[in-house]
């Protein structure tokens, strides 16, 4: 929905665009707890190596916050600029001239949006080889990790290691 949203919000044409930017929101903020709720049936989070996990996990957990704040700006933006750069306060019209690269408000949307854009293919990435990542059993498993823990005497940096390892096998 989030993909959705992002491609066509800035296209076609919302009377209601506040009401579709809170879903925005909404759904991201939903992916997060999402993946937090995956992360907390893993067996290090269970038995307190949330460290060693969150290290694992490191890159979609910054990037959660990091796209879901973008957005916010993205979207107050929208909601202050549209009006003003299409001469209609209150709407939110297809053809506002917010491409227009001419003129100041119209150049910085452009930068904005497409930034927010180039973003969100990292966020997706980040996002989607987590969720494959947390497929691995060896993360719900008490043997595999006692045995990795074991292997590696309890060092971190050995222990990321080990699971680079085993991702690239």
């Amino acid at each position: 929905l989030d993909l959705t949203l992002n491609s066509t919000l800035d296209y076609d044409e919302y009377s209601s665009y506040p009401t579709m930017f809170g879903i925005q929101l909404f759904v991201q903020l939903c992916c997060f707890v999402v993946l937090f709720l995956m992360l907390c049936e893993t067996y290090p989070f269970r038995v307190g190596l949330i460290d060693a996990l969150l290290a694992e996990f490191r890159l979609a957990m910054w990037l959660h916050p990091i796209y879901f704040l973008f957005t916010i700006f993205l979207g107050l933006y929208r909601i202050v600029e549209f009006p003003v750069i299409s001469g209609n306060r209150g709407r939110f019209r297809k053809d506002s001239g917010r491409w227009d690269t001419t003129t100041q408000a119209g150049f910085r949307y452009t930068i904005v949006s497409h930034s927010h854009k180039l973003f969100a293919a990292f966020f997706y990435f980040a996002s989607i080889r987590a969720a494959v990542r947390l497929s691995d059993c060896i993360y719900y498993e008490k043997d595999a990790w006692v045995a990795l823990f074991h292997k590696t005497g309890g060092s971190q940096a050995e222990l990321r290691k080990q699971l680079q390892r085993r991702r690239n096998h």
